[in-house]
């Protein structure tokens, strides 16, 4: 019992998983368009589109708007609603393409080839057939047959389209509609093989074994109109080809017990062949009860009947007035179809017209877009260089008026050093004050002509003298400059280079010495930078900087104030 129990409860446990299972996996589409489907598949079209008019593919999911764009597809397909685009269809077979409904994917494949042969792009409704067939499984026979019919519909309907792949494409499309027990269509391929066949020399009696077999099955499916049609079909056969006419005659009357909508033809091939067997008054007859002509091929026989009656009576008149006009509707129907064909050539450039002109637009506003790249590019580089110009100018302003002011302050330091100088000179004895004096002097003459270049000279060239006055001259004149240099500022702060030196424990370099002893000369930041070789005001502050942290003071100030007055007398 035990045992029992666990494997009821096991079952049990499976069965709920595969329930899960299933309920996962079922699609669940919008009911709407599944009750849409199912007209369209009991082929009662006009409710299916009345039905789908009243969706609304707003509100929907990705899903459920690609397949309502199936369906519309289908719906105007069947309808006889001439297609004048592709992008639903296209939506639905991208997505089904990826969703894994395979059946719903052949179906779009199918429909999208049904579109793009109304707009006559014929090679890509192959295409589209084409892969329909090989898409659809074994599970799907009838996409699959269906996919296959219309190839032979679209290899049939051409001019110079290939009549045996036709039949070959309406073979195998009848055998697997004849396989999933799908009369209707089948009955469609028997006939169109039959067609196909009775045109073709030595195929005549496997044209009309066709053409009996279509209409047993439709007999049986119950489709008058197409017993009817293939009635007519044979007795045209019978008429124009074998002229048999007892055969063609028998079919004919045949057709008309069938003839539910009372159509004309019949009538018109039994005029006919009365006609040719001169019997003018049964031929007058059937002319005189068949129904109204609605359309222009019936047009063509009925006068070509009349024609032959006239002939039969003698009446040659009549003979050539009806058969002039049987040829001349014929050349319009003729002339149309081609119109047609040519039409649907010119949808097919226009469409690929259209794709060119959006190609060459898009290349265009990608050239335009690069354009006005460049150009915004261009006057961004411009303006940069304008600015950077701009920049340029009031930098060298901004130098030129600092050199001026440089120059004020730096004829107030050597003044002072010379009065400094001077009290030195009254007080000791020291032989270096009469050369000290010179050196001053020399400096301060040196500033009085820049001070007077400044007035006379543009900032260019004045900024050109005053570096070529302040740089250091090389070799012994060079020595013998930062020589004097030294002495003055010793002698003047109280051998302040040798304190510095010492408090640096000996690792000033030269050039930091140089630097020292310009700073405590009073020399400004541009004065500096022009004797020290310095490319900006940023190394002279870093400098500074450097050596008051050599000297272990906050900065160079502070090292300068801790002299006392009474040393620099």
């Amino acid at each position: 019992m035990k045992i029992n129990f666990t494997f009821s409860k096991i079952v049990c446990a499976l069965a709920l998983l595969t329930m899960v299972f299933f309920s996962c996996g079922r699609s669940t589409y919008n009911s709407q368009l599944v009750q849409v489907d199912s007209l369209l598949s009991a082929t009662q079209y006009e409710q299916a589109d009345s039905l789908l008019k009243q969706c609304d593919p707003s509100n929907y999911s990705t899903r459920d708007r690609a397949y309502h764009a199936l369906l519309r597809t289908q719906c105007d397909y069947k309808n006889y609603i001439v297609a004048t685009t592709d992008s639903a269809i296209n939506f639905a077979v991208d997505y089904f393409a990826k969703s894994g409904d395979k059946e719903k994917y052949t179906r779009s494949l199918i429909y999208q080839g049904c579109a793009n042969e109304e707009l006559g792009n014929l090679e890509k409704a192959v295409e589209c057939y084409h892969k329909a067939d090989d898409v659809a499984d074994n599970k799907d026979l009838a996409n699959k047959a269906f996919a296959k019919m219309r190839l032979g519909l679209l290899y049939q309907s051409q001019f110079f389209g290939s009549k045996k792949l036709s039949v070959e494409k309406y073979a195998e499309a009848l055998r697997l509609f004849e396989e999933i027990g799908d009369k209707h269509y089948a009955i469609i391929c028997l006939n169109e093989i039959g067609c196909l066949y009775k045109s073709d020399s030595g195929k005549e009696d496997s044209a009309i074994w066709y053409m009996d077999k279509a209409i047993k099955l439709a007999t049986e499916n119950n489709e008058p109109f197409y017993v009817y049609d293939i009635l007519v079909n044979k007795a045209l056969y019978y008429l124009n080809t074998k002229k048999e006419y007892q055969k063609s005659k028998y079919n004919a009357l045949l057709s008309i017990k069938v003839n539910e909508n009372n159509l004309p033809m019949p009538y018109i091939i039994l005029a006919r062949i009365y006609a040719l067997e001169g019997k003018s008054d049964s031929a007058r007859y059937y002319m005189s009860t068949c129904p109204p002509v609605t359309n222009y091929v019936d047009s063509v026989s009925f006068y070509m009947s009349l024609s032959e009656i006239c002939k039969a009576e003698g009446d040659r008149e009549g003979y050539w007035k009806y058969d002039k006009q049987s040829e001349i509707i014929a050349d319009s129907i003729m002339h149309n179809s081609l119109n047609d064909r040519l039409r649907a050539v010119e949808r097919k450039y226009d469409t690929q017209q259209a794709e060119l002109e959006n190609a060459k637009l898009s290349l265009e506003l990608r050239n335009t877009l690069l354009t006005l790249a460049a150009i915004v590019i261009g006057a961004l580089a411009l303006l940069l260089l304008v600015l950077r110009y701009r920049h340029r100018l009031r930098e060298k302003e901004n130098e030129y008026e600092l050199l001026k002011a440089d120059l004020n302050t730096s004829l107030v330091s050597l003044e002072n050093m010379k009065s400094t100088v001077a009290q030195l000179e009254s007080g000791h004895d020291n032989s270096n004050n009469t050369e000290l004096k010179n050196i001053l002097e020399e400096q301060i003459g040196a500033v009085h002509q820049l001070m007077k270049w400044s007035y006379e000279l543009d900032s260019d060239t004045f900024v050109k003298k005053f570096n070529s006055l302040m740089t250091m001259p090389s070799g012994k004149e060079q020595e013998s400059f930062w020589n004097n240099l030294h002495t003055i500022t010793n002698e003047l702060h109280d051998n302040v280079l040798t304190r510095a030196q010492e408090a640096a424990g000996g690792t000033l370099r030269d050039d930091e010495i140089n630097y020292l002893a310009l700073y405590c000369c009073g020399f400004s930041r541009s004065v500096i930078m022009t004797c020290m070789h310095y490319k900006s005001l940023g190394t002279v502050s870093n400098k500074k900087i450097q050596i008051a942290q050599k000297l272990n003071v906050p900065n160079l100030d502070e090292f300068l104030k801790s002299e006392s007055p009474d040393q620099l007398l």
